[in-house]
C-alpha cells in the first residue's frame, strides 16, 4: 500500500510540474516563472528578456467620413534580469503627422510588476509621465520610461497607433538587442489593397498561416471577408554589435511592407509600389533634393586633409574616414527619404538634430 501511494504521489507531482504555466499572454498576468525568474537559459548573460511581442494591423472603415484608417496594434511583455537591463524600461512610439492629419496613440496602457515581501505588486503608467517630442517637420515622438523598475521586475506595454495613412505599416522588428523568446505579427489584410513584404535577417519563420478570417463585412456595394495573415518566430538570439555597422536594424530580422496596389470600389487599379525610374522622378522634383549633399560635399574637403588619406589604399582610406565618421557624428535614429537639418548644426553639435 505504501509503494502505491509513493508512486501516487510522483504521478501527481509530475501532472502538476507539466500543468504549471510558465509563461502567459493573458494581458495584465505574471506567473510565477515570470515573476521569479533570475536568468533566462538560452542566453545567461541576458540583461533582460522579452517574454513575448505581438503586434496586429486591421482596417476599418470611419462612420465621419467614410474614409478607411489603418490600426497598428501592438503588446510587449519584457522580464528584467539585471541591473543592466532597466534601460530597456525605457520606451519610444514615434508617429507621422502632415497636413494635419496625425497618427494618434491611443490605448496607451503601461505595468510595471514587482514581487515584494510575498506579494505581487503593480504599478501603472502615469499619464502625466508621458513626453512629446519633434524629431522632424513630420514625425514625433512620445517617450516614457516605465515606473517603479528594478532588476526582477516584468513589464508590459500595450498601445494602438490609429493612421489615415495606408502605405504606412510599420516595419515589425523580430529581433532586438536583447533575446526574444516569442515575436509574432498579423496582418488582417482587405480586398482593395495589395501589400508586399520583405523579411530580412531570416530566410524562414517558425509560424506561418493565412486564409479568410471572421464573419462577411459590407462597405457599400462591396462585401468581403478579411483575410489574414500569422507569422510567429521563437527563440531568437540577442543581436550582437558587429564592428562597422552603422545601422543595427538593417541587420536584424524583421519584416518590411510596402503599399503595392489599390483597387477602387468604383473599378479600376493604380500600381503603388514604384519602380526605379518613378522613384529617381519623384526625387528630382523634390525642392531640395541634393542640396544637403552639395553643402556636405563643401565641408568634408576641408575635413579630408586632416585625416592623413595620402599614400593609404583604398581600403584603408574607408576604414579611416568610417572609424571618424563613427567617433565624432551620431545619428538621430530617424530614417526618412529626404535629409533635413544643417549640416553646420551636425558639425557643431555633432549628431543630427531634428527639425522643430
Amino acid at each position: 500500500m505504501k509503494k502505491i501511494l509513493f508512486f501516487c504521489l510522483i504521478i501527481l507531482a509530475v501532472s502538476t510540474t507539466k500543468s504549471q504555466v510558465l509563461y502567459t499572454q493573458e494581458p495584465g498576468k505574471v506567473t510565477q516563472h515570470e515573476i521569479t525568474m533570475t536568468s533566462y537559459d538560452k542566453d545567461p548573460d541576458a540583461e533582460a528578456v522579452v517574454l513575448y511581442e505581438v503586434g496586429t494591423t486591421s482596417f476599418r472603415r470611419t462612420e465621419a467620413t467614410h474614409s478607411i484608417e489603418m490600426l497598428m496594434e501592438k503588446r510587449i511583455k519584457i522580464k528584467i534580469l539585471k541591473q543592466a537591463g532597466i534601460k530597456y524600461a525605457n520606451f519610444e512610439i514615434p508617429y507621422y503627422t502632415e497636413n494635419f492629419l496625425p497618427e494618434t496613440i491611443e490605448d496607451l496602457e503601461a505595468v510595471t510588476h514587482n514581487y515584494e515581501d510575498g506579494k505581487l505588486r503593480k504599478t501603472e503608467l502615469n499619464k502625466k509621465n508621458i513626453f512629446e517630442e519633434n524629431i522632424s517637420d513630420n514625425w514625433k515622438n512620445k517617450k516614457f520610461a516605465m515606473p517603479d523598475v528594478k532588476e526582477g521586475s516584468v513589464i508590459e506595454v500595450y498601445y494602438t497607433i490609429l493612421t489615415p495613412y495606408l502605405f504606412n505599416i510599420r516595419e515589425w522588428q523580430f529581433q532586438k538587442k536583447i533575446p526574444v523568446m516569442y515575436s509574432s505579427f498579423s496582418l488582417k489584410a482587405i480586398p482593395p489593397y495589395e501589400y508586399a513584404y520583405i523579411m530580412k535577417g531570416s530566410l524562414q519563420f517558425d509560424e506561418y498561416t493565412h486564409g479568410e478570417v471572421g464573419s462577411e463585412i459590407q462597405w457599400g456595394k462591396l462585401r468581403f471577408k478579411e483575410y489574414q495573415y500569422n507569422i510567429g518566430m521563437k527563440d531568437i538570439p540577442a543581436f550582437k554589435d558587429e564592428e562597422f555597422i552603422t545601422s543595427e536594424k538593417d541587420y536584424m530580422i524583421s519584416l518590411n511592407f510596402q503599399l503595392a496596389k489599390v483597387h477602387y470600389v468604383a473599378g479600376g487599379s493604380k500600381e503603388i509600389m514604384s519602380t526605379w525610374p518613378m522613384l529617381c522622378n519623384d526625387f528630382l522634383k523634390y525642392d531640395s533634393f541634393g542640396k544637403y549633399m552639395n553643402a556636405a560635399s563643401k565641408e568634408a574637403k576641408k575635413i579630408l586633409p586632416s585625416l592623413n588619406l595620402t599614400g593609404k589604399s583604398t581600403e584603408e582610406q574607408i576604414k579611416i574616414i568610417t572609424d571618424y565618421v563613427k567617433s565624432n557624428y551620431s545619428g538621430d535614429g530617424v530614417i526618412t527619404k529626404y535629409a533635413y537639418g544643417k549640416v553646420s548644426d551636425l558639425l557643431k553639435q555633432k549628431k543630427a538634430i531634428p527639425q522643430s
